[in-house]
């Protein structure tokens, strides 16, 4: 088509300017759309003028809303999040508290819009109004690739907050070791303490044999023997009077360390000796001791601070409480034991996430279980709409979607953008979710906002083992979505040939057209694609079905 174009054949030249005017079996190229038709119109096309003459009247795209932008940031998802940058959307849109995308790409551990955004101008110095930048956010996170990517964008290292931390230390904060380093050969450096009043005023001293540049420098004796688990020498310095509460210089005090490591003897010591069980670290957001253990895993110490009496439902300034940290670290037996000691169970953190979306985000089975067990709610949803099966079905946990579907959590809850899970699951290609939301009687033909059902996602990834499930689950194989597209269509425009046999033997209809006049047989025709066009003439044959193009 492109040499009969070249060599001034005029209705190749209209057919080449609609391929890439509409994305037809090529990359969409609105530039090249328009050459083609103006060289088609000169040699007197009618349908070619007339289209020119269309595209001239069209009014301009509208600009791309802020909560299309956020939700691809969000999600992840940088074929929408592209789309949207080439749209005129600004790659250093800002929130009401002064947050950039680049900083939730980086708080939400979103690697790919985080890079994206970078090689799109992001600002990567820009602060929000606490400070934060969004190296910080991902250093806190442990996510190397961003880090690197920021640094390679130029990300000051040595940038603060207002309390004056840099990203070094919000990696030390969650020991991120990997990322320490890294930091540190960008330069980045320990800012100065603000100050001096800050600082421990009662502290024994550090054991000569512990040097600048080696580990524990500048650590009260007892933080480091609780660190190590040295119960012995922790109770010598004990004798000694020490001030119990002394931080090293990550903000932790001897209790901190000692719970977070999971020394169970150490921690009663000082919990004995009247150490702050509540605690939190100088430089973080609400982090206590109890916390910490949550985090880690760590049930020994864990119980024994319950037992003390702690404040289960303390929260850091995001929400967090000990029960999500347990749940979004995976640890099922710390889960049991905060529940059992009074914890909340449907407390929520940042981005309206609780303990039991965490836990099926992350296929916990054991947390699932204890939360659903203390009456957690199942049907709460994140800020984006995504309950728990949702979640479950979303990131692949079987285990966990069938104990919530046991449970008799709803199966049919939409998204933000009307997605269900029954179609998440379809889009990825997990046989096992579809199935199991099919035999709790989900929404076969749920549409999205977008009219998109689980059987056109299905399509549209080549998953035929999936549309044979939904189309024996009842799927309506000719449904179209809001651009008239029907599930063949996906199918045909993606190559997948198996899908669009399984498509055609169940008699979906090749001659159905879209908004932009297509048919599954035409854009067979267009894409080259010499087996497309043979199975699908092949079935039409076998059904006496007329066809055209461009009609």
């Amino acid at each position: 088509l492109g040499k009969a174009a070249a060599q001034g054949h005029a209705q190749a030249q209209y057919n080449l300017g609609m391929l890439y005017l509409n994305g037809w079996g090529t990359t969409a190229d609105p530039a090249q759309g328009r050459h083609w038709l103006e060289l088609a119109a000169a040699q007197d096309v009618a349908m070619a003028r007339s289209k020119l003459a269309a595209l001239q009247a069209a009014p301009a795209a509208a600009t791309p809303d802020a909560e299309s932008l956020w939700s691809a940031v969000r999600r992840g998802d940088v074929t929408q999040l592209d789309a949207l940058l080439r749209h005129g959307a600004a790659a250093d849109t800002r929130n009401g508290g002064g947050r950039t995308l680049l900083m939730e790409a980086a708080d939400l551990d979103q690697t790919a819009t985080g890079t994206r955004l970078i090689s799109a101008g992001a600002d990567v110095n820009a602060h929000d109004q606490l400070g934060a930048t969004a190296l910080m956010l991902a250093a806190r996170n442990g996510n190397l690739a961003l880090v690197e990517a920021l640094i390679a964008g130029h990300a000051d290292v040595n940038a603060t907050d207002r309390e004056g931390r840099n990203a070094l230390q919000f990696a030390q904060l969650r020991d991120r070791k990997t990322v320490l380093r890294r930091l540190l050969a960008a330069g980045a450096q320990v800012p100065a303490t603000r100050d001096a009043a800050e600082k421990p005023t009662t502290r024994l001293p550090t054991p000569p044999t512990i040097a600048p540049g080696q580990p524990y420098h500048d650590w009260p004796a007892l933080n480091v023997a609780a660190w190590r688990g040295q119960t012995d020498v922790a109770r010598a310095l004990l004798a000694a009077n020490p001030s119990l509460d002394a931080r090293d210089p990550e903000g932790h005090t001897a209790l901190m360390r000692a719970a977070e490591k999971g020394h169970a003897m150490l921690l009663q010591l000082l919990l004995d000796a009247h150490a702050d069980a509540d605690a939190t670290l100088s430089l973080d957001d609400g982090t206590t001791a109890l916390m910490l253990a949550a985090r880690e895993g760590q049930s020994s110490t864990l119980s024994a601070l319950i037992g003390h009496g702690v404040d289960v439902n303390a929260r850091q300034r995001d929400g967090t409480t000990a029960l999500i940290e347990a749940a979004r670290s995976g640890h099922d037996a710390a889960v049991t034991a905060l529940i059992a000691g009074g914890a909340a169970v449907d407390a929520r953190a940042a981005g309206r996430m609780s303990a039991l979306l965490y836990a099926a985000r992350g296929g916990a089975v054991g947390s699932i279980r204890a939360l659903l067990g203390h009456g957690a709610n199942s049907t709460l949803a994140d800020g984006e709409g995504h309950d728990a099966v949702w979640l479950a079905a979303d990131n692949g946990r079987t285990a966990v979607l069938r104990v919530l579907v046991a449970a008799g959590a709803a199966v049919n809850s939409r998204d933000k953008d009307g997605q269900s899970a029954l179609a998440r699951a379809a889009w990825r290609g997990d046989i096992d979710a579809v199935n199991i939301l099919l035999s709790a009687h989900a929404d076969v033909d749920a549409a999205s906002s977008q009219g998109n059902t689980a059987l056109m996602l299905g399509a549209d990834q080549g998953h035929a083992e999936i549309l044979a499930a939904l189309l024996a689950g009842g799927a309506a194989v000719d449904s179209r979505n809001t651009l008239g597209n029907s599930a063949l269509i996906f199918a045909v425009r993606r190559g997948h040939i198996a899908a669009i046999q399984t498509l055609l033997d169940a008699d979906a209809d090749s001659n159905l057209r879209n908004k932009k006049r297509e048919t599954a047989l035409s854009i067979a025709r267009n894409s080259g694609r010499k087996d497309l066009l043979d199975t699908l003439e092949k079935h039409h044959a076998r059904h006496s079905k007329t066809f055209g193009i461009f009609n």
